[in-house]
């Protein structure tokens, strides 16, 4: 393989985003002749993998859906706040996002948050294979899974809960202004000073 090449799986940790691959001077024809010849593998239709390496779903997701953010069950999967491994990827979308067909061929729930509440406890994690994904907060994440509106389920979010009280960056302070701004989930600090004493 060449050098762009090698420069792109390095800095992607061993994918290639067709999109940046056109931008650097790549040509698909070229990630498909290494298709061919065993030495690259089509993961999702735009991105393509070292042969044999593990597949970054969480990575591929955050590129193909730029404007989506890892939320309620992912973002707890994220944090190790269950062991859980999601079976599809809960995202929060601004609402008014055109989505029709966007998630065809791809195992996501949707979710859609008001632009004014939207970048509340934006922030970014690293998955297993380290690359580097939008999610929110613990704080928001805990917030959007004591969402009235939401159902998920009770031993979930008591886990979450009990796994969040012991975690070293927890900020309460934090989690008590977004309940303010975002509405609900006032019930959590009663529940969270019950696990501290």
């Amino acid at each position: 393989m060449n050098k762009k090449i090698e420069d792109l799986l390095e800095e992607f940790n061993e994918f290639i985003p067709l999109k940046i691959a056109k931008e650097r001077g790549i040509h698909r024809d070229v990630l498909e002749r290494l298709v061919r010849e065993g030495k690259l593998e089509k993961e999702a239709p735009g991105y393509y993998i070292r042969y044999g390496k593990f597949v970054d779903e969480f990575f591929i997701l955050s590129q193909k859906y730029t404007t989506g953010i890892f939320s309620h069950e992912t973002a707890l999967y994220l944090y190790d706040y269950t062991d859980e491994t999601p079976e599809i990827s809960h995202m929060t979308f601004p609402k008014g996002y055109h989505h029709n067909q966007k998630f065809k061929g791809f195992a996501i729930r949707p979710h859609f948050s008001p632009k004014e509440k939207y970048f509340i406890g934006l922030s970014t994690t690293l998955t297993i294979n380290q690359n580097t994904v939008r999610v929110y907060d613990r704080e928001r994440t805990l917030c959007d899974m004591w969402n009235p509106r939401y159902h998920p389920d009770t031993f979930t979010k008591i886990e979450a809960l009990k796994r969040y009280v012991k975690d070293p960056e927890k900020n309460l302070s934090t989690l008590s202004d977004y309940i303010q701004v975002l509405g609900y989930g006032k019930e959590l600090l009663g529940q969270i000073q019950l696990l501290l004493h």
